[in-house]
Order: C-alpha cells, then structure tokens, then sequence
C-alpha cells in the first residue's frame, strides 16, 4: 500500500464484508506510512465473480463520486507485494502514449497478455476493462472457474488494446481496436526456455520453483519491485540485500495483531528482521 501510492492521491480497498475488521485496521495503519494517501473502504456482500468482482466494485465506487475525478487508475492484487517505492506505471501513463501498463508481461499460451498483479490504466483504459469485464452478469460462464477467469479476464483482455511490448516494438490486436488503445508490459514474467523444463504453463516468475530466475534476473538486474506475499522466502531475500525494501521498524510496531501474519507459517516480523538467507 505504502510503495504503490507514491503520486497517487486515493486509494480504495475492495473486500467482501467478512473483511470489515481488518480493512478498517488498515485504514488505521496508513497515518503511520510515510505516503499518505485519502483510503477508502468498499464491502461487498457477495463476491462472486473473484478479484476481477472486487476491481469493479471499486471502479463503479470511484465514478459515483464527483470529486474522484481520475486520470489514471491502478488495480492491484492482493496477492503480491510491492517491495520498493514505484512509480514505473505512473512515468509510463503520464507519456499518454499508453491506456494499459503493466508490471510484468507473458507470452504463456502462445501469445502477449499483461499478467493483473499490477495494472495501470488511463481513464480510456479503465473504460475498456469494465466493458470486457465489469458489464457481465455473475452468472457470465468466465466467472465460472478461477481458470476461466484468468483466460478471460486476465489472458483475454488484451484483446482490446494494440500491444507495444516492452522492447517498444509494435503489435496486433487479435481483433479490431475500434478505440486505437495502446497497451505495453515493463518486465518480462516468462523464464527463458534454458531456465526450465516443466512445460509452458509454468514458465511465468511466480512458481516457486522459478525462484532463482526472480532472483537473478528481475530482482538483481533490474531491481524488479514484486514479490509474491506467499513466498516469504521472496520477501526475505530482498530485505536482506535492497534496504530499500525494509519495513520501518515504526510500521512493524504498529501492525495489529490480525495484520502480523503470512498465511500460517511467517509472521512480518520474522520476514523483515531476517538475517541470514540462503542465495
């Protein structure tokens, strides 16, 4: 939250209702991070249509309210964590020479799609995923699975915008772009085909067992700020050897007692104050 809202001015937390109590914990957090943006809470009764749900509750809160006028709009997963100040996305936006950016891309399943960890959209953008995405019924059969989602709410989204990949060269739209929308990727998710040998559809930098290509070829060289919140062994590297990436020990103090675990096994404390991690 803290490294993700360098140059933004709100930021709104979507959760279901179940969440109330730790949302409201983290609006409270935020007076002790260094970036201090407006936050905002939104609750869902029924989330049936997974992160891609939430994402659009959000956006149907942002355009109810007048004085949320936006030009550029990030969605982020919960499910990584941004490990350095960033503002990769935003210096990308602010060219108006793309509609979509995103933080790391993939040619997984034969073809370029922006992985939705972290996306920033312009105000065209953000138009053209809640047409993909958030006009479709619940019972819509791309809401069916956790699979289908991704095919076509993460993979197939790129559909409407023209792809610019990271090396800038120039793409095609598998259809028309009837809004001429531009979309390009920052890092590359994909290992190189020397690097594995466990088939396409685990070839992106988030299987553990791709731990050694995160480390050597995105943190290392090219000081990649993502990590994925269930693999501590991510977080701890990069504590150890980017202080950049450290929690103040004022923000680690302040975490309430619902806050302070990963999952079963790590308590944030325990991952930032780590000293010894095997290379």
């Amino acid at each position: 939250l803290e490294c993700m809202s360098v140059g933004y001015d709100h930021v709104v937390l979507s959760a279901p209702t179940a969440a109330r109590s730790v949302m409201m914990e983290i609006q409270q957090l935020v007076q002790h991070l260094e970036v201090h943006p407006n936050v905002h809470v939104i609750l869902t009764d029924k989330n049936n249509r997974y992160d891609v749900g939430l994402w659009c509750d959000a956006l149907e809160f942002v355009q109810s309210k007048s004085p949320l006028r936006y030009k550029y709009i990030t969605l982020v997963n919960d499910s990584v964590m941004v490990l350095r100040h960033t503002r990769v996305l935003l210096d990308r936006l602010e060219t108006n020479r793309y509609d979509l950016v995103g933080m790391s891309y993939s040619h997984t399943g034969g073809s370029f799609w922006i992985e939705s960890y972290v996306r920033g959209f312009s105000a065209r953008g953000i138009e053209a995923f809640q047409e993909h995405s958030c006009r479709l019924a619940p019972s819509h059969e791309s809401f069916s699975t956790k699979r289908s989602v991704v095919d076509y709410h993460e993979i197939g989204l790129i559909n409407e915008y023209f792809v610019q990949e990271g090396n800038e060269k120039e793409g095609k739209c598998k259809r028309k772009c009837k809004l001429s929308l531009s979309a390009v990727g920052v890092y590359p998710g994909d290992l190189p085909k020397g690097w594995i040998g466990r088939g396409d559809a685990n070839r992106t930098w988030v299987a553990s067992f791709n731990l050694p290509y995160w480390k050597r070829a995105l943190l290392k060289a090219h000081f990649f700020p993502l990590a994925k919140v269930k693999m501590p062994q991510m977080i701890r590297f990069s504590t150890k050897h980017y202080p950049e990436c450290k929690l103040s020990p004022t923000t680690l103090e302040s975490l309430p007692e619902s806050l302070q675990y990963i999952g079963d096994e790590w308590s944030w404390k325990q991952v930032f104050s780590a000293t010894t991690v095997s290379e």
